[in-house]
């Protein structure tokens, strides 16, 4: 568990850090900050709702299948994205 929560926090931080230079380097240098904001603010705005969303749907359906389901579209539709618009350096 250790190691997983390590790999976990390696991995964020080294996304916090390439979010800076990835997003001035696809949409400029001086919308960098507005962007980035946008991005950061859509970021964790889900990391705040997501606890009481699943909690909720947990206190309503008995299981966590309906917020893991959720979350598994979620990261889909992410992916899809990304891919589709070429962010990031894959086209």
């Amino acid at each position: 568990m250790l190691a997983a929560i390590a790999g976990l926090g390696l991995c964020c931080g080294a996304l916090i850090a390439v979010f800076p230079a990835a997003i001035g380097s696809t949409f400029g240098v001086l919308a960098g900050p507005r962007i980035y904001g946008r991005v950061f603010t859509e970021w964790g705005l889900p990391g705040l709702a997501a606890p009481w969303a699943s909690a909720a749907l947990y206190d309503t359906t008995g299981s966590y299948n309906v917020p893991l389901a959720g979350a598994a579209v979620i990261s889909v539709a992410s992916i899809t994205n990304t891919l589709a618009f070429g962010i990031g350096g894959a086209k």
